[in-house]
């Protein structure tokens, strides 16, 4: 039996179960991803005759045990429902595997993406866009960070989309306390959290957010750095250098030993961005502001003009 702690405070007991349970229950079909901890297949739940995604996490009793990760995701999703997050459906937990059995979708952002090369319609953005702040605004309203928005953890099944993969999430308390710095996909992560500012809260997704959204525009990520220095480098050339005012909490920014300093308003990045118009453009620049505690919150942005169709 596996004791799960969340937030020091409530306790998950996930029993041991029989692995010829899971076999005997669901018939795999396809894989859809591996990791360092195991793999995501397509089956089919035989009772229901229904697909689902049959997560299988290696658990390695004589040396680190079940990922934390895998843990912290069940300990989420099972306090949590929103049509637009994925649902985990049950768990199974054997002596030498933990199978967590969520809901099938279709694809995901990032592998959409890539199989449709062609310019997404304002509408589907729009769409999109949406529904992904409906989830963060109702994580955020109970006290969740995601903490790793990114295309491939936002799933598509026909015009929903849904917000996966809370291996990195956690409940946070007030007031808000010291959090690790090693979350957010670099591409995905805001810079207070690159210069290691380690009291954050729900600014970081609102970031990732915005960075996925230009991803949808742009079909590449906006900000692809390959080192801490690196993807600071390829925001500020892109958002321009924070002065003290923008950012008086973190000076190393203004530090001219480091950092170029770059102008606002990037002509040409605007104009790649066009697509979606000024209210948009003037919504993701809310997203990307340096300042976290001015970026703009899922449920105001949800209130945004670039909501309301004309």
């Amino acid at each position: 039996m596996i004791e799960l702690h969340r937030n020091d405070r409530k306790k998950v007991f996930l029993p041991l179960s029989n692995e010829s349970l899971v076999n005997n229950r669901y018939r795999k079909d396809t894989k859809l991803g591996e990791g360092t901890y195991g793999e995501v297949c397509k089956a089919v739940d035989i009772l229901s005759n229904t697909f689902v995604a049959l997560k299988k996490v290696k658990a390695d009793q004589e040396e680190e045990g079940v990922p934390s990760t895998a843990l912290r995701e069940i300990a989420i999703l099972r306090d949590i429902s929103h049509p637009n997050i994925v649902k985990l459906l049950d768990v199974y937990n054997s002596e030498k595997h933990l199978y967590l059995i969520f809901e099938y979708c279709n694809t995901d952002l990032h592998k959409f993406l890539k199989n449709n090369p062609q310019d997404l319609s304002i509408n589907f953005i729009r769409h999109a866009s949406y529904q992904m702040l409906d989830a963060l605004a109702f994580m955020h309203s109970h006290r969740i960070l995601h903490r790793d928005i990114k295309p491939s953890n936002v799933l598509l099944s026909g015009d929903v989309v849904k917000l996966a993969d809370f291996g990195l999430a956690r409940s946070i308390g007030i007031p808000i306390k010291r959090y690790t710095v090693e979350v957010v996909t670099m591409w995905y992560r805001p810079p207070e959290l690159i210069q290691k500012y380690n009291i954050y809260g729900s600014g970081i997704d609102i970031w990732g957010m915005g960075a996925v959204i230009a991803e949808m525009i742009l079909h590449e990520p906006i900000f692809r750095g390959d080192s801490d220095i690196d993807q600071l480098h390829k925001i500020f050339d892109i958002l321009g250098t924070p002065k003290p005012i923008d950012y008086p909490d973190l000076d190393y920014f203004t530090d001219k030993k480091v950092f170029d300093y770059f102008p606002k308003n990037n002509v040409e990045f605007r104009t790649k961005l066009k697509s979606i118009g000024e209210d948009g453009y003037s919504l993701l620049m809310k997203m990307f502001e340096y300042n976290p505690g001015k970026r703009i919150s899922a449920r105001e942005a949800m209130k945004d003009p670039f909501f309301i169709k004309n």
